[in-house]
């Protein structure tokens, strides 16, 4: 062999050793040091077994890869799922019972708000940032008002927060990590959604059973407009047009015109309902049904239920992926519960079952089948991921 091609195949080598490293780094391969929780997943008989390795989602098209972040209320925690192996690749520390997440730089950055407990009137309270790139929080913004819902600006410059506790809606600057200005608009927000020309954000409010439309640049309410019951969450088309609130305590979903502000149906849905995200396509609107342990498919052109399919105790956040093949909903438990009118979540705030590990399903959408079941942390609230829709 000459000098030639000995430099060569050394070249070789080091490219593939490297090429490994980033692997790693990414999340591609789970680290030797990597603590991973095995997948649970469904037998013939409908029960679930623990295979001791993921189960591998085929046919990714994600980039880098996808994760997932999932907030643990009753842990103050944030699993994070590498979305090509469905594996639990770290555990975040946050602060007390976090909410919600959101993240913006092209997945460098997650916000997850923690809420600080389940009182209402407790006000000192903060907004964890965590890099994505070490899974670790690099800074805390400090907010007054028990923060819930987030959503981001679609540069990523802002991150708008819910405050629960004051009526708040802030806007958080990403680049100062500060609250930059806050608007009321109106009694237990809990819910934020964004449009896609970042004009105008949509705020559900739990006491006052409205939700807000508010200008961002001009900072002020255009209306409010009364909704079928207290808000449990809330997703805007991706034409801006029209919103989807849900009603976790109420008679039915609101339809909302955006265009006109105004609400033009609304979809009986007597349950307890949280999150609620849109297909990629928009064809289809995905429901936690919080009460009744299902995730609800309803047909955007109908605004009928084309089918619930059954996923666990208390399922309450939704994630959809990229190209709309999975969607992934965090539940309790996997035993279904359903809530009945005397059967409220427990004096903590959190609902029976959450001392436990909880489990994000992953439901394939070409036949709504399950084709994954990840184990979390205690009582996982909410969903969020880099490369996917979410709430």
């Amino acid at each position: 062999m000459n000098n030639a091609s000995i430099i060569a195949v050394v070249i070789i080598i080091v490219a593939v050793i490297a090429a490994v490293g980033i692997l790693h780094t990414k999340g591609a391969l789970p680290s030797a040091s990597t603590t991973s929780v095995p997948s649970i997943t469904p037998n013939q008989a409908g029960n679930t077994t623990s295979t001791g390795a993921s189960t591998t989602i085929a046919a990714q098209q994600w980039i880098n890869p996808g994760y997932l972040y999932v907030p643990n209320y009753n842990e103050s925690t944030v699993s994070v799922i590498n979305t090509s192996t469905n594996r639990v690749v770290s555990t975040v520390p946050v602060g007390s019972a976090p909410v919600s997440a959101v993240v913006i730089g092209n997945g460098r950055y997650v916000y997850v708000s923690d809420s600080g407990s389940n009182e209402q009137n407790n006000l000192n309270n903060k907004i964890s940032v965590i890099d994505a790139s070490t899974f670790k929080v690099i800074a805390n913004v400090s907010v007054t008002g028990h923060p819930l819902g987030l959503a981001a600006s679609p540069d990523g410059k802002f991150v708008y927060a819910a405050l629960s506790g004051t009526g708040d809606l802030a806007a958080i600057n990403t680049t100062t990590n500060k609250v930059a200005w806050t608007l009321y608009v109106g009694n237990g927000p809990n819910c934020v959604a964004v449009t896609p020309n970042g004009e105008y954000a949509l705020v559900g409010t739990y006491y006052d059973n409205t939700t807000a439309i508010v200008n961002l640049s001009a900072r002020n309410v255009i209306v409010n407009l009364s909704a079928q019951g207290r808000a449990g969450g809330i997703a805007i088309s991706q034409n801006g047009q029209t919103a989807y609130m849900s009603t976790s305590i109420g008679v039915g979903m609101s339809v909302i015109n955006v265009t006109s502000r105004q609400i033009s149906d609304t979809i009986p849905d007597r349950t307890y309902t949280a999150a609620v995200a849109f297909s990629p396509n928009g064809k289809y609107l995905y429901t936690a049904n919080y009460g009744k342990g299902t995730l609800g498919v309803i047909n955007t052109e109908t605004n009928q239920f084309v089918t619930n399919v059954t996923v666990g105790a208390f399922p309450n956040g939704i994630a959809v992926s990229p190209d709309g093949r999975y969607i992934y909903v965090t539940v309790v438990g996997l035993t279904k519960v359903t809530q009945s009118g005397n059967q409220q979540p427990t004096a903590a705030g959190t609902p029976p079952g959450s001392g436990s590990p909880g489990y994000v399903v992953v439901i394939d959408s070409a036949n709504y089948s399950i084709a994954a079941q990840v184990q979390v942390g205690k009582f996982p609230f909410s969903i969020s991921g880099s490369g996917i829709d979410s709430v």
